[in-house]
C-alpha cells in the first residue's frame, strides 16, 4: 500500500513538472504586457484576449504562420522523396551494415539521438552479418 502511494505521488509530481511550463504560457497569453513585465503573479489580475486578437489580426503573425506552412510542406515532399526509395532498399536487399543503417536512419529524427547512436554503435553492432 505504501509502495503504491509513493508511485502515485511521483506520478503527479511528474506530471505536474511536465505541465507546469504549458500553464505558465497558457497564463502569460491571458496577462497584459505590463503585467508580464511587472511582476511574478500566478493568475492574471486583468483577464484579456488582447494578445490573441493581435495574433490572428495583423498581417505579420499571419505571414509567419504562411511561412512556417511553406517550409512544413517542403520539409514533407523532400523527406518523402528520399525516405520512401530508402525504405524500399532497406526492406528489399541485403547488404553489409544494413543493420547500422537502418538504425542510424531510425534515430536521426530524434535531434541529439543521432550523436548517441554514433556512441553506442560499436557496443551495438558487435556482430556485422547480414
Amino acid at each position: 500500500m505504501k509502495q503504491s502511494r509513493s508511485k502515485n505521488v511521483g506520478i503527479t509530481l511528474f506530471i505536474a513538472f511536465v505541465l507546469t511550463p504549458v500553464y505558465w504560457l497558457l497564463n502569460m497569453s491571458f496577462k497584459t504586457n505590463q503585467e508580464i513585465l511587472g511582476g511574478l503573479t500566478l493568475f492574471p489580475k486583468i483577464f484579456t484576449l488582447d494578445n490573441y486578437a493581435v495574433i490572428f489580426s495583423d498581417p505579420s503573425w499571419y505571414n509567419g504562420y504562411l511561412n512556417s506552412m511553406t517550409y512544413v510542406a517542403m520539409n514533407v515532399v523532400i523527406t518523402l522523396l528520399v525516405a520512401l526509395p530508402a525504405a524500399y532498399a532497406f526492406s528489399r536487399y541485403k547488404f553489409l551494415g544494413r543493420q547500422a543503417s537502418v538504425f542510424l536512419v531510425a534515430e536521426q529524427p530524434d535531434g541529439a539521438a543521432g550523436g548517441i547512436s554514433v556512441a553506442i554503435l560499436p557496443a551495438v553492432f558487435v556482430n556485422w552479418s547480414v
